[in-house]
């Protein structure tokens, strides 16, 4: 695999992501945060990061082989037009990997207050081929978690590959 690809890491906080892909030997790897306590964790370990929305990436057009948005695209009150941005910033036919959390779990991401898009995947389907994306592989990730205080519940999130099938926007 290319080591030299260009990679986005939306919503990256800390970088974990981005040291990961950096021990694998990536080198061309950019992140994008709101937060300020990120961007210094970030900026401290060496990494490139950038301060903007992920719906407002100031990167050129068809500029990235592959974004990663794990859990970041829920904190987006307008996804259409985020995966727009991303589809924007992505070469034709390079990759887009999402992974949300899945609607009406046992921790209620609805009602977490930065949260705004708690989809299910049919809404996630559709908005993924309205803004020029292909579904590669979907798969869902059951994860059973037990808390600070003993308390287990069940977790859910859903996990897409996508190719930018066709320039939108």
């Amino acid at each position: 695999m290319d080591k030299d690809l260009k990679i986005l890491d939306v919503g990256c906080g800390p970088g974990v992501f981005m040291d990961n892909a950096k021990k694998l030997g990536f080198t061309n790897i950019i992140g994008v945060t709101m937060g300020e306590d990120d961007l210094e964790a970030c900026r401290k370990k060496g990494h490139i990061v950038i301060e903007a929305d992920i719906s407002d990436v100031p990167l050129d057009d068809e500029s990235q082989d592959l974004i990663w948005s794990r859990h970041s695209l829920e904190h987006s009150p307008y996804p259409l037009f985020t995966l727009l941005e991303y589809n924007r910033l992505l070469k034709q036919h390079g990759f887009l990997y999402v992974e949300v959390p899945a609607p009406d779990t046992d921790r209620n991401h609805e009602w977490t207050p930065n949260h705004f898009s708690i989809l299910g995947s049919t809404m996630w389907l559709s908005l993924f081929k309205q803004t020029g994306f292909m579904v590669e592989v979907h798969e869902v990730i059951d994860l059973p978690l037990t808390d600070h205080n003993n308390i287990q519940y069940q977790e859910k999130f859903l996990t897409y590959v996508l190719r930018k099938s066709e320039k939108k926007g």
